[in-house]
């Protein structure tokens, strides 16, 4: 697992494309990291943190999600890159 802080947001294209093809969790906290192809972010909602989960981007890293960690989260439609 690899988490990518908000901070490094302007490397986020790099980094993933640097683990293409390795099956590494990617974890970030960014507004827009699932969109960009990571696989989990972390969202504050009301004061709560949710998962917000890429499952085609897992897919592609040939990881599954649990189907336990699906239920709480929310199913991002983006496309792994």
């Amino acid at each position: 697992m690899l988490f990518i802080s908000r901070s490094e947001a302007h490397h986020l294209d790099q980094i993933l494309l640097s683990l293409k093809n390795r099956s590494i969790l990617t974890v970030g906290d960014d507004d827009d990291f699932v969109q960009r192809g990571g696989m989990i972010r972390l969202a504050t909602v009301q004061n709560k943190i949710r998962l917000i989960v890429n499952v085609e981007a897992a897919k592609g890293a040939n990881l599954t999600i649990s189907s336990k960690l699906l239920r709480s989260a929310e199913v991002a439609t983006a496309s792994a890159k």
